[in-house]
């Protein structure tokens, strides 16, 4: 089993209850939610003329390789209606993997 950190945040919609189903659906599907932070609220920044955030850090024990995980997330998002519309713009949920294991993956 691997360990990762993702970070699960967003502004649109019931946040804290789409905090709560993203984390339901990783647990399911992803590796098992081993630790989860506080949920804290942060103002939007680049573009800032929408709502605040609600944020929380996981760590989930994984079978996943790193690449499997982000195919997973990304699925996981467009499941619970994330739509890409503008770089830094609103959204009703994004995971992101802060850390996998000791991999420095580069995304480009």
């Amino acid at each position: 089993m691997r360990t990762a950190y993702l970070l699960i945040g967003g502004n649109l919609g019931n946040r804290k209850e789409n905090l709560s189903k993203a984390i339901s659906v990783i647990n399911e599907q992803c590796g098992s939610l081993t630790r989860s932070s506080s949920i804290y609220g942060t103002e939007a920044w680049g573009i800032t003329d929408q709502p605040p955030f609600l944020n929380q850090a996981l760590e989930i024990s994984t079978s996943l390789t790193a690449r499997q995980l982000m195919r997973k997330v990304l699925k996981i998002e467009e499941e619970m209606g994330r739509v890409r519309k503008e770089k830094l713009g609103p959204r009703i949920i994004d995971i992101d993997i802060l850390l996998f294991e000791n991999e420095m993956i580069f995304v480009f």
